[in-house]
């Protein structure tokens, strides 16, 4: 289960940066920084809502409590990867 949440994760974490990238290429440009930001907000939560919903049953969380610990381990790595590498 942890090495499926990781991979996930990973997944996000493309997924994040490509949202930025489109945001900085496309939108941003055209609409402005603030509009880009929201439209950006609002399109990767729901790429994470999306990525999260098709792949839940392949990593098979056991109890609601997996599935808290999971959430858990995706915001600490967040967190992480803003500081080291946003930063």
């Amino acid at each position: 289960m942890l090495k499926r949440s990781l991979v996930v994760w990973l997944g996000l974490l493309v997924l994040a940066i490509a949202n930025a990238g489109v945001r900085e290429a496309l939108i941003t440009p055209s609409m402005g920084a603030s509009a880009g930001h929201v439209i950006s907000t609002m399109t990767l939560c729901a790429a994470i809502l999306l990525l999260s919903w098709l792949t839940i049953g392949w990593i098979r969380p056991r109890s609601s409590g997996d599935a808290w610990a999971i959430g858990g381990l995706w915001f600490g790595l967040t967190v992480a990867f803003e500081f080291l590498a946003g930063h």
